[in-house]
């Protein structure tokens, strides 16, 4: 009976073996099939020299790009250039097809070193199967976090930077000085940071004959912070109804001053709470350290 269950046990984990090999072959044979028409039709055809050929394997990734450009995942990439745009493009202009084929490329990678490496050390098994598998999904989903997160930094930065900008807008062109001459002092004074990329693509927009309004309009196009959107409309819309631009950038520095207001009382409420565990525990270690000694003392005295 004992032989049986193990030989009936030892047949299943087999069939699940063998099922699992014939996945992994028929994906890797499509992804390869594939991979060789995207690689003839690249040389049949003339690619752009963009940021993706300038990186390692850019051919490669270029190639692989073209698995996200169906129609079933075109909705994901569109998304994942989205994100792209509003963290300020790391790693040069990358299209959301690009960014996905290196995270899918990554964890392929991953996948097959761990699966080799288990391989060699204790031949094929589930867990050859499984441990590679979850380590590959783990580096797409970490790499999908460290995208998201360059997003939230920007957007922190942005929003701290941007009242700044406003103000010191209303001060040059007060003393006299256009628009887009108030950006190049900006610039002057500010070579680095997130507002800084920005205002050197509207600079750059401005002084190759687009308007301050197109410019202005793609630079909100390009932000993720509603506080920051809804400035660049006001200024838009303030340039098409006739608005002397001054006047605009007047108003929503008044708007920034009290939206930076509502910000800090904001926070010093959020303070508060956060203020009052903290208290309590400081509370609580302070009477023990008093009390402690007294309680013992009286022990030893022989009142309890």
């Amino acid at each position: 009976m004992d032989v049986s269950h193990f030989a009936g046990g030892h047949m299943i984990i087999s069939v699940i073996l063998a099922c699992v090999f014939l996945s992994v072959l028929c994906i890797v044979t499509f992804v390869a099939t594939h991979f060789v028409a995207a690689a003839k039709s690249l040389k049949s055809t003339s690619v752009p020299d963009g940021d993706v050929l300038k990186l390692p394997m850019g051919k490669y990734i270029a190639v692989f790009a073209t698995f996200f450009g169906s129609e079933s995942m075109q909705s994901v990439a569109a998304s994942t250039n989205e994100r792209l745009i509003h963290a300020g493009n790391p790693g040069g202009k990358l299209s959301g097809e690009q960014f996905l084929a290196i995270l899918v490329m990554i964890s392929g990678a991953m996948w097959l070193f761990n699966f080799i490496m288990l391989f060699m050390i204790g031949g094929m098994s589930v867990a050859t199967i499984v441990f590679p598998t979850f380590l590959a999904i783990v580096s797409y989903v970490l790499g999908n976090m460290w995208l998201n997160s360059i997003v939230v930094d920007r957007k922190k930065f942005l929003v701290r930077d941007f009242p700044y900008f406003i103000d010191m807008c209303v001060m040059v062109m007060g003393a006299g000085s256009t628009f887009p001459q108030a950006i190049k002092i900006y610039l002057r004074e500010n070579p680095t940071g997130a507002l800084t990329s920005e205002l050197k693509n509207v600079s750059s927009e401005i002084d190759y004959g687009k308007s301050i309004i197109e410019a202005l309009t793609n630079m909100e196009s390009r932000i993720e912070s509603t506080g920051i959107k809804n400035a660049l409309r006001s200024l838009v819309q303030g340039l098409k109804m006739g608005t002397p631009i001054i006047e605009s950038l007047e108003e929503q520095a008044d708007a920034m001053r009290f939206m930076r207001s509502q910000l800090a009382e904001r926070v010093a409420e959020e303070m508060k709470i956060r203020m009052q565990g903290p208290a309590m525990l400081l509370l609580v270690s302070v009477l023990v350290l008093i009390l402690g000694p007294a309680a013992v003392n009286l022990k030893d005295s022989g009142m309890f």
